[in-house]
């Protein structure tokens, strides 16, 4: 656990799962998840929100959700990127399914808000919007670049210390 911030756990997270890794990502879950240790925890609820397999992970979350201390804030915090990331998907689906030009944009506008690097930007082949293809990449990319703004201000879900009190040993 190497991360200064949660925009780099979310991004090592993301790439750990898109590139075959998704049950090292599963295992790590459920390993931190049964340690004693609350930082253990705090950590598995932090990585739990920010996978793509979150669904799979929400009972993990939703055990922590009243606790109090840097648990539950992580729960709290990891419940809020959860339900952005179906959230987004919903809209995203919508998105490129929508039965007219207005629709679609109204769908991308919405997704846009909580829009982050989970969703892909491959253009299903069923759908009859691949020319705004570039639309909903550049859109995603300043999404994303949105969210990334505001997780490096975070570290597992509350404000972020400084990077000189964080130091790793490489």
């Amino acid at each position: 656990m190497g991360s200064e911030n949660d925009e780099i756990l979310a991004r090592e997270v993301l790439a750990a799962e898109r590139f075959g890794a998704a049950d090292f990502i599963k295992s790590i879950v459920l390993q931190l998840a049964s340690s004693e240790d609350s930082l253990d925890q705090t950590y598995t609820i932090t990585i739990a929100g920010y996978s793509i397999q979150s669904d799979m992970f929400a009972k993990t979350i939703r055990e922590h959700e009243g606790d109090k201390g840097l648990a539950g804030q992580a729960a709290k915090h990891a419940l809020i990127e959860q339900e952005n990331a179906i959230w987004t998907q919903h809209w995203v689906d919508r998105m490129w399914n929508a039965p007219s030009a207005e629709e679609f944009w109204r769908c991308l506008m919405i997704a846009k808000t909580s829009m982050d690097a989970r969703v892909s930007n491959k253009t299903p082949e069923s759908s009859c919007w691949a020319l705004y293809t570039p639309v909903f990449r550049g859109a995603r990319k300043s999404a994303i670049k949105d969210r990334n703004k505001e997780r490096k201000k975070r570290l597992l879900g509350q404000e972020a210390p400084e990077p000189i009190f964080i130091k790793f040993i490489k």
